[in-house]
């Protein structure tokens, strides 16, 4: 295999773990473990990406300075260009970049995600026993040591929770770079790489000792780059912001639109920022469209066309990519609808009322309004987003401790797995026919837009991992609209408006003179004395945040989606303009996806208990069932270890109950004649505890023989042929042993397992007789006094 050098875009990072380590939850289990390791989404150990990253970094920060033999020098500022800069650490940055608070800040060039069990071992696990994964992992008991008398401290007993040593793990990486730095940035990455030693929880104690290299790369080609470069390259300045904008062409209002559908295959979780309480950084449970334009905009930039005038002129739409449901694009539940409050939301049908068409029922039974989650266009149930949470800290770089503000904080995500199942989220591109026959000539221009990207907050590390692929452009179909004097309007993005004095209006009045305006009619609120309800609209404020800077951006203040207002038309509605703006939107920034409407939808103008029946039914992923795991895997030896760890805990288990069961059946002992006695048998644990391997064997065969020919030890023993015959035959003890069931993963495992446990099931087996032996004849004593007592 040919040896990268540089770089490519996308490189694979392994982790092999060479003592055991722990990556902390910062959680543990009451009355069992009080410190418990990180699991991803699956329930296997993992290494975030956050730690990964910060140590990688910390290697860089130390091999850079000593390229600038030992001072602050250009090799490590080039860190910040590889890493990004950390603006929260101001006047204490090692590398002197934000001293000065008027510097902007670098992004990373380099994403680094979590670490995870590699393919196909992980799909192997997940297929496998249980039994496999819990495997993984072992509890370690612990104590603080009193600084005074050097002696255990009293009441410091505690049990931490260790993934176990050989571990791999893989990483996939992406680089982002001008071509010119490709060779300066992978000779740092890759030297770098060489000089992590330790990562985790106590890793100056033992734990967490790994080796980190990249899957491929040229070590002797990047260590020879860096001796022979003698002063560090400069970094070349970005000419982006500068650029002019393309000249935006004069489009006609009847120029129709094209809509290519997204689709979003979550890798990991998405962090959406919404808002931040406290320590706890909240996220939105959909993807605003606003995070995929810089994605959208530079593909279809380097095609040659200029998207950003169509951008600002609201020629291009970026939906937001919102839950599938039912195979189609979610939508956000309206809030019209009630249902009752101990119900199952929209299963019964019957029982769910439309405020908009019938007014409060006069039964006793309570009903609450849908607030949350998203139905398909005819939906069976409301479908709730899954949100994970996870905690990190601040490592300070003097003390190596999560110290000083914002040590520890929280971020809310959108789950990759929800019961279960890969979590995929759908959208679409909206653009003017003239501008996509602008990018005609570009063969499948669509096709760039496809491609593994991060997404939203954090995305440098742990989160926003998303695999986008899209589907062939179409011609946006409006469904058609039944047009009355009465205009349901439903909100399926958050829509913003402003009034005649600049200011934020986000009111049923404000949407109702915005839309006025851009039908050329009349929109007042309808006014129903029966009961029937006219608006039901939320406000949702929107706390956006710079990226660049790490500060936050003026808050947004929008009608939320899901809002349902009736107006009253005074005059003839134009269906064709009604099409025209469900396909562009309402208000201001819908190149966003903001002001997404749908007028007179059938969810609006029918009552529930006569929507049509759900009759679609959902198919099943059945997964292919994975291969057992080659010899030439890298991960066969971690696979093996797991396999060995697991069937040692089922001989334990299998021992113990036929030793309480079966010995005497098997080995002819007799308590009650106290044959053989302890002193015997303590000889017999002696002589196993040497067999190690079945060349051990003899010696142990060898002392059985000369006690039976010992015509005064042999009387005391029931029966030596019996013992001698479960040493003697391999197939004797795994006969004893009931071992259907145990799980494997590696390919002619049973075999080679058999082979090497046979000492071990040995060991086991007579340790547990021999035990079990002695707390009966402790039984038969007690009894014993107990009756001389009495």
């Amino acid at each position: 295999m040919s040896k990268h050098w540089p770089l490519p875009e996308c490189f694979t990072v392994r982790l092999t773990m060479q003592s055991d380590w722990h990556i902390g939850s910062g959680m543990g289990r009451p009355g069992n473990i009080d410190r418990l390791i990180a699991r991803d989404a699956d329930g296997l150990p993992f290494v975030p990406g956050k730690s990964l990253r910060g140590i990688w970094r910390d290697a860089c920060e130390r091999l850079c300075r000593g390229l600038d033999d030992g001072q602050r020098g250009d090799w490590s500022h080039l860190v910040n260009r590889l890493f990004g800069s950390q603006p929260a650490l101001g006047v204490d940055d090692p590398t002197g970049h934000h001293r000065d608070p008027a510097q902007i800040p670098l992004g990373s060039t380099v994403q680094i995600p979590a670490a995870r069990i590699p393919s196909p071992l992980r799909e192997r696990l997940l297929q496998s026993d249980r039994r496999l994964r819990e495997a993984m992992t072992f509890v370690k008991p612990g104590v603080k040591i009193d600084r005074r008398s050097g002696a255990a401290q009293t009441d410091f007993l505690r049990f931490e929770e260790m993934a176990r040593t050989e571990t791999v793990l893989e990483a996939e990486c992406r680089l982002a770079v001008p071509e010119e730095m490709r060779t300066l940035v992978s000779a740092l990455l890759i030297a770098s790489s060489r000089l992590v030693e330790r990562l985790g929880g106590k890793r100056r104690r033992g734990p967490g000792r790994c080796c980190l290299e990249i899957v491929g790369a040229d070590n002797d080609g990047a260590l020879d780059w860096l001796q022979n470069t003698t002063s560090a390259p400069s970094w070349p300045r970005s000419n982006l912001d500068n650029e002019p904008l393309g000249d935006a062409r004069q489009v006609a209002a009847n120029d129709p639109w094209i809509r290519v559908p997204l689709r979003l295959a979550l890798q990991g979780p998405l962090a959406a920022s919404y808002r931040t309480v406290g320590n706890v950084v909240e996220t939105l449970d959909f993807l605003p469209g606003s995070y995929l334009l810089p994605h959208i905009t530079r593909a279809l930039s380097s095609l040659g066309v200029d998207i950003r005038a169509a951008l600002q002129a609201g020629e291009v739409c970026v939906l937001p990519a919102t839950p599938e449901v039912d195979g189609e694009q979610g939508l956000p539940v309206p809030f019209a609808l009630f249902a009752p409050k101990n119900g199952q939301g929209l299963a019964e049908r019957d029982k769910v009322v439309n405020r908009l068409l019938q007014p409060e029922p006069a039964d006793d039974m309570q009903r609450k309004q849908l607030r949350d989650g998203y139905v398909a266009s005819n939906p069976a149930k409301v479908h709730m987003t899954a949100i994970t949470v996870h905690t990190h800290n601040r490592v300070d770089d003097q003390s190596q401790r999560p110290t000083g503000a914002g040590g520890l904080y929280s971020y809310e995500a959108i789950a990759p797995v929800d019961d279960g199942k890969p979590v995929v989220l759908r959208s679409e591109i909206r653009l003017r026919k003239s501008w996509a026959d602008r990018l005609a000539p570009q063969p499948q221009w669509w096709k760039k837009l496809d491609g593994n990207i991060s997404l939203g907050r954090s995305r440098k590390d742990d989160y926003g991992s998303v695999v986008i692929k899209t589907t062939d452009p179409e011609p946006v179909a409006s469904a058609a609209i039944e047009v009355n004097t009465e205009l349901f309007v439903w909100l399926v993005s958050d829509t913003l408006i402003r009034n005649n004095q600049l200011r934020p209006e986000p009111t049923a009045r404000a949407l109702g003179k915005e839309l006025s305006q851009a039908l050329g009619v009349t929109l007042t609120l309808r006014k129903c004395a029966d009961g029937r309800l006219d608006e039901l609209v939320r406000i949702r404020r929107l706390d956006t945040w710079h990226v660049g800077w790490g500060l936050p951006r003026p808050s947004l203040v929008a009608l939320q989606a899901g809002s349902c207002v009736v107006f009253q038309a005074n005059g003839e509605i134009d269906s064709t303009k009604l099409a025209q703006l469900e396909a562009s939107g309402i208000g201001e920034r819908t190149a966003e996806g903001y002001g997404q409407v749908r007028f007179n939808h059938p969810l609006m103008t029918k009552t529930p208990a006569v929507w049509p029946p759900n009759t679609q039914a959902r198919e099943e992923d059945s997964a292919p069932t994975a291969a057992p795991i080659r010899q030439n895997d890298p991960a066969f030896g971690f696979a093996r270890l797991l396999e060995r760890e697991c069937w040692k805990q089922e001989i334990r288990r299998a021992c113990l109950a036929i030793a309480n069961g079966q010995r005497k059946e098997l080995l002819g002992w007799d308590h009650n004649r106290d044959k053989p006695p302890m002193s015997q048998l303590g000889g017999l644990r002696g002589q196993l505890s040497s067999l190690r391997s079945v060349a051990d064997r003899q010696r142990v065969i060898g002392w059985l023989d000369r006690l039976a020919e010992n015509n005064r030890r042999k009387d005391r023993w029931p029966s030596i042929p019996k013992v001698k015959e479960i040493i003697e035959t391999d197939a004797r003890i795994w006969g004893i042993i009931d071992r259907n069931g145990w799980p494997t993963l590696t390919e002619a495992a049973t075999d080679q397992l058999r082979q090497e446990l046979w000492p071990f099931a040995v060991r086991c087996f007579f340790d547990a007789c021999i035990r079990a032996h002695k707390r009966e004849l402790e039984d038969q004593q007690k009894r014993k006094e107990a009756i001389s007592g009495t």
